[in-house]
C-alpha cells in the first residue's frame, strides 16, 4: 500500500502539470484511499500493431483537448512503446510529440514520421492478397499434418478390425468374454493383494502403497481390463451402426447415441477450441468468488470444456466405426461403403493397412 509521504509526492507531481493546464487541484486523499477526481489512461499490449493503433487514440485524446485532464497513464508491452515517448516528450516540456509538421494541435493531420508509421503497421498481411492466400496455405498444411497424425492409426485400426471381422454376422457374434476373463484374474489378483496388505499391517512392516511394485500392478491390470473391453465393444459398435433402429437393445442405442451426438457437437467442440482460453480464465476467475452467478459461470465453463474434450474422441471414434464398417461385407456385398469404392470391396483392407502404415511413417 502506498505511504502516505510517496502520496502526497505523487500529488504534488499531479497538481502542478493541473495548474500548468490551468484545471481543479485534487485534494490529498486519506491513507489508503484514491484521489478524487483523478483520472488515467491504459494503454494495452500487442506488439507495434498495439502501439500505433495507441497512437490515434492519443491524438484523438488531444485534439478533443482530454489528454491534459488524465492524471495516470498506464502501459503494458506493445503500449508502452507509445507511453514511453509520450511521456518521456511531455516530461521535458517539449508538448504533445506527435503533432503536424506546422505543430498546429488543431490539425489532425500527421508528420512524415506519424504517417510513415501509421502506413506500415499491416504486419499481418504486408503485401495484402497475396499474404492472406499464403496464410490460407499455412492453415491448410497444419490441417494435413493433423489429418496425417490422425488418419494413420485410424485407417491402421479399421484394417486390422475388418480382417478379424470379415462379416456382419460375426461382427454381432463376438462377445465380451477376454475382458469377463480379464476381470475374473483381476478381482483375484486384488484379493490376493488385499490378504498380504492385511498381514503386513498385523506384523508392522506395512509400507507406503502407491509406490509399491503391487500399485504400479494394479496400474497395469487397469489398463488391461480396459484395452479388453475397447477391443470387445468395437464389433458390438460396428453392428450397431450397420443394424436397424428398431432391432437393437438398449447397449447398441447407448452406442448410437454418443456416435451420433458427436456429430452434432462437432462445432461446439470447434468453438471451444478456438475460446477455449476464455474459457479457462472464467472458470479461474470465477473460483475467487462465492457468488451464485460466479458459481454457474465457472460450472458451465468447465462443462463446456469438458464437453469439448469428449466429443473430439467420439468423432475419431466414428470415423473408425465407419471406415471398419465399410470394409466388412454383407449379405449384399460392401454396401456400407462409399458407392465409388464398393468394387474394391475385397481390397479395401489391404488399402487400409498400406496407406496408413505410410501415413504413420511419413508422420
Amino acid at each position: 500500500m502506498i505511504s502516505i509521504t510517496q502520496l502526497a509526492k505523487e500529488m504534488a507531481g499531479i497538481n502542478a502539470r493541473r495548474g500548468a493546464n490551468g484545471l481543479p487541484l485534487l485534494d490529498m486523499p486519506s491513507e489508503g484511499g484514491s484521489a478524487n477526481g483523478a483520472s488515467g489512461l491504459a494503454l494495452s499490449g500487442g506488439g507495434i500493431r498495439s502501439a500505433a493503433t495507441c497512437l490515434g487514440a492519443v491524438q484523438a485524446l488531444q485534439a478533443s483537448g482530454k489528454l491534459k485532464h488524465l492524471d495516470y497513464l498506464s502501459t503494458v508491452s506493445g503500449g508502452g512503446y507509445l507511453g514511453c515517448c509520450l511521456a518521456a516528450n511531455m516530461s521535458e516540456e517539449r508538448g504533445f510529440p506527435f503533432l503536424n509538421e506546422a505543430n498546429d494541435l488543431n490539425d489532425l493531420q500527421d508528420s512524415v514520421a506519424v504517417k510513415y508509421i501509421r502506413d506500415h503497421t499491416n504486419y499481418l498481411m504486408p503485401a495484402g492478397f497475396s499474404d492472406f492466400l499464403a496464410s490460407l496455405g499455412v492453415i491448410l498444411r497444419g490441417l494435413a499434418t493433423s489429418a496425417v497424425l490422425v488418419m494413420g492409426p485410424l485407417l491402421v485400426l479399421a484394417g486390422l478390425t475388418a480382417c478379424v471381422l470379415k462379416n456382419a454376422p460375426a461382427a454381432a457374434a463376438v462377445g465380451f468374454g477376454l475382458t469377463f476373463a480379464v476381470i475374473v484374474v483381476f478381482a483375484g489378483y486384488l484379493l490376493a493383494l488385499a490378504i498380504h496388505r492385511s498381514r503386513l499391517e498385523v506384523s508392522g512392516k506395512s509400507a507406503y502403497e502407491f509406490r509399491s511394485a503391487a500399485s504400479h500392478v494394479t496400474v497395469l491390470a487397469i489398463c488391461v481390463v480396459a484395452v479388453a473391453l475397447t477391443i470387445e465393444l468395437q464389433p458390438l459398435a460396428i453392428n450397431a451402426l450397420r443394424t436397424p433402429l428398431e432391432q437393437q437393445g438398449l447397449l447398441s442405442w447407448m452406442i448410437i447415441g454418443g456416435i451420433g451426438a458427436s456429430k452434432y457437437l462437432a462445432p461446439f467442440a470447434g468453438a471451444v477450441a478456438a475460446f477455449g482460453s476464455w474459457f479457462v480464465e472464467v472458470a479461474r476467475a470465477t473460483e475467487r468468488s462465492r457468488s451464485k452467478s460466479s458459481m454457474l459461470r465457472s460450472i458451465a465453463s468447465r462443462s463446456a470444456v469438458w464437453m469439448a474434450a469428449v466429443v473430439v474422441p467420439l468423432l475419431l471414434w466414428r470415423i473408425y466405426l465407419i471406415l471398419a464398417s465399410a470394409a466388412i461385407p454383407d449379405g449384399a456385398g460392401y454396401s456400407f461403403a462409399v458407392e465409388m469404392i464398393r468394387p474394391w470391396g475385397d481390397y479395401l483392407t489391404v488399402i487400409y493397412l498400406i496407406s496408413g502404415a505410410i501415413l504413420i511413417g511419413l508422420s
